[in-house]
């Protein structure tokens, strides 16, 4: 910016540090301080290259809702001899559990997906021209196969436009090395629920109570753990054409467009409850190993990254003033 005349427009910078445990407090603030967070336009971190060297940005993220389970069958553990007689807290969280999904990876709950906006004729059509990348994912994962036979196209529209339910870990009894035979009087387990346009995370979270209660788990305690609504930009946006063309004079490529993360971030809080447009630039790429050891990023995408922002700033200030 500074080799072309300094900064041209207001910029507001803003770092948030509990993005990774669900933006708990974000909301609030928002609600207190709105009017230090408005803003014509927001580039949203997360953009990049991907396998074949293509700029790619986002729209959206995906919304979840992090839920607790919790269910004691006894005043404390027993010998597991007495698992003729005692009821057993394991097996009765693992019956709750196995009615909320089924072989066929539809989610059970009464209600789940009314709310579920269908994505528009130009969000399926950014999807259907996505590449490629289950080679690389079956390579990473180390499967031989993904859920339901899925592939091309209808693959990632999956991973796009569909919620999910997802047992993150479980708890009970004993787990140390070796046996001990014990009837666990305890258990507990911890799900997340990926959401797309228009769920809700609590509205969620009433209907799992409901679907635990219908079907006779008023025992089985839960809780939430973390709420975040989902949120897609409109692709045919003014502000995400003009992501997208400075993208591809940096890149020298045509930007590949994602209607939505599989992931999860804040943006409902910016998109929708401040109204502003949304996009994605960033400097990620498949080989910088996000969230594992040996996190990194390269050189050379740094500067291409840095270069898209200062153009962004440049042609928002001469266009859009």
């Amino acid at each position: 910016m500074d080799e072309r005349g300094g900064v041209p427009c207001n910029i507001k910078m803003f770092c948030e540090g509990e993005e990774e445990s669900g933006s708990i407090n974000l909301p609030d603030l928002i609600a207190e301080r709105g009017d230090d967070f408005k803003a014509d336009a927001c580039i949203w971190e997360g953009g990049g290259r991907n396998l074949n060297d293509d700029p790619f940005m986002y729209l959206g993220l995906k919304g979840v809702l992090g839920v607790g389970f919790s269910v004691r069958m006894l005043s404390g553990d027993a010998h597991s001899s007495y698992a003729a007689i005692l009821p057993s807290a394991a097996w009765r969280l693992l019956q709750a559990l196995q009615t909320i999904k089924d072989q066929d990876e539809k989610i059970k709950i009464d209600g789940f997906y009314d709310a579920i906006t269908e994505p528009t004729p130009e969000a399926i059509a950014a999807v259907e021209a996505l590449p490629d990348d289950a080679p690389e994912w079956l390579e990473t994962f180390g499967v031989s196969g993904f859920v339901k036979g899925l592939d091309g196209e209808d693959l990632r529209k999956q991973l796009t436009f569909q919620p999910t339910a997802n047992i993150a870990g479980l708890d009970s009894g004993y787990q140390d090395a070796g046996l001990k035979t014990v009837l666990p009087a305890v258990a507990s387990a911890k799900m997340d629920f990926r959401l797309v346009p228009e769920q809700r995370p609590f509205d969620i979270f009433k209907k799992l109570r409901m679907h635990l209660d219908k079907h006779g788990f008023e025992d089985v305690e839960i809780e939430v753990l973390g709420a975040v609504n989902p949120y897609r930009t409109d692709l045919n946006s003014p502000w995400v054409q003009l992501v997208a063309e400075t993208a591809e004079e940096i890149y020298g490529r045509k930007p590949v467009m994602t209607p939505n993360m599989a992931g999860t971030g804040p943006m409902f809080d910016f998109g929708d409850t401040l109204g502003i447009p949304i996009a994605t630039s960033g400097i990620d790429h498949p080989s910088h190993k996000i969230h594992a050891p040996n996190e990194n990023i390269t050189k050379e995408d740094f500067l291409l990254g840095a270069k898209h922002a200062a153009l962004i700033i440049e042609r928002f200030a001469k266009d859009w003033s």
